[in-house]
């Protein structure tokens, strides 16, 4: 009975053991995947002290410097960034406003027995609809941005001072992902 003892002992052993490995086998998890950043290997973003703002391209010079102007005054304003107009900067920023036209008329008929008489009234307007920009650092793009207003039926025309508000607000976003620092 000792023999029988002992080896049912041990065959209980052998049973816990190999239910124990089989439970910590099953309860480990696997290693989670490397976090998308790690993979991309993407430098640390360098800080930016500086931007020049370069010319804006547009078909009416007032209003590409009306737009470039915007940029300058909310850049001035948003972070702890050196602007200047000429010279070496970290970065450039440069753009292109785009013009649209709306033509609109509307006209009435009216008539009795002996006359026809008819009125037309024809407005033509141009509009900014919409500024794309690019951020250049060390030759190559760094990012860019844009924004255009909405043309559905019904919406009303945005001046161009807030379109060019609403777009540097995009770049301003993207720009602080690069390395712009808020004040």
């Amino acid at each position: 009975m000792n023999k029988l003892y002992k080896r049912s002992i041990i065959w209980m052993m052998v049973i816990a053991v190999a239910l124990f490995a089989s439970a910590c086998r099953s309860t480990q998890q696997p290693k989670p995947p490397k976090p998308v950043k790690q993979l991309l290997n993407r430098p640390a973003t360098r800080p930016i002290n500086s931007i020049r703002v370069g010319k804006f391209q547009c078909d009416n010079e007032v209003t590409g410097q009306a737009v470039r102007n915007v940029f300058m005054e909310m850049l001035v304003h948003y972070g702890d960034v050196k602007v200047v107009q000429e010279g070496e900067a970290d970065v450039v920023i440069e753009g292109t406003v785009t013009i649209a036209s709306v033509d609109s008329s509307s006209g009435s008929i009216r008539g009795g027995r002996s006359f026809v008489s008819g009125k037309d009234q024809r407005v033509a307007t141009t509009y900014v609809s919409g500024v794309t920009s690019i951020v250049l650092r060390d030759g190559g793009v760094l990012t860019s941005a844009s924004w255009g207003q909405s043309l559905e039926k019904g919406s009303t025309l945005i001046p161009p001072e807030k379109v060019a508000h609403e777009a540097a607000d995009r770049l301003l976003g993207q720009l602080a992902r690069e390395g712009l620092k808020r004040q």
